[in-house]
């Protein structure tokens, strides 16, 4: 359905459809979560090859990079980098593979791990948690606007709009959405950028990329 909620001129123009057939509704991110209750501020791993460190071997925990799409490209992107001996070097480390991205989340504030690259987290730490989110500073990262639509037969149009425009409000934007916001005029926690602004996390090259890197099946099985 072409729909364009409330403050649809506010929302970053590359995150939404011309017509309003879809639109961007917050921006996530999968980088480096680290414990900071086992690793002091200092030691926390940012870079890619900082994983490869002797301290780190059995304390990783990590998502099959074939069991999610983002986890994948973020995965392509480091690969790009380093080329395959990354891949050899971090086998060497023995890190635990776990299903979905929300696990390495849990093992991480467990403690059952020490760092992980494949989830996200608040830009913010979430009070009463020990982890904590880290954006590389030369490495890419993957970053997106997750996107919602209304189907032209939905059972109940209206209540889709209305939630979509709270989804979009200015006030849910600032205050519920725990990384960065899909509009122009709510301003990132301090300490950070828009998210259009870093470099080596563009957050339109995952959903323009994806169909051709998830055709890239040699890669995919060989990792």
């Amino acid at each position: 359905m072409a729909y364009k909620p409330a403050g649809w001129n506010a929302i970053y123009k590359d995150f939404r459809d011309k017509d309003g057939a879809y639109t961007g509704i917050f921006v996530d991110a999968f980088s480096n979560l680290v414990n900071s209750k086992l690793l002091p501020n200092g030691q926390w791993p940012t870079e890619a090859k900082v994983y490869l460190r002797p301290e780190f071997k059995g304390k990783l925990v990590v998502t099959y990079p074939t069991d999610d799409d983002a986890v994948l490209f973020w995965s392509k992107q480091v690969i790009d980098k380093y080329v395959w001996g990354f891949v050899a070097d971090f086998a060497k480390q023995e890190p635990m593979y776990v299903r979905g991205t929300q696990a390495p989340t849990d093992d991480v504030e467990a403690a059952k791990a020490v760092a992980t690259f494949s989830t996200d987290g608040g830009l913010i730490p979430f009070d009463g948690t020990v982890a904590r989110f880290v954006l590389p500073k030369e490495d890419p990262f993957v970053a997106w606007a997750q996107q919602a639509a209304i189907f032209e037969d939905a059972k109940h149009p209206e209540a889709a709009k209305l939630y979509l425009n709270w989804l979009l409000d200015k006030n849910t934007q600032a205050n519920i959405w725990y990384m960065w916001s899909v509009r122009t005029d709510v301003p990132p926690p301090k300490g950070y950028q828009p998210i259009w602004e870093y470099k080596n996390g563009n957050p339109t090259a995952f959903g323009t990329s994806w169909r051709r890197t998830l055709s890239d099946t040699d890669w995919v099985v060989s990792w």
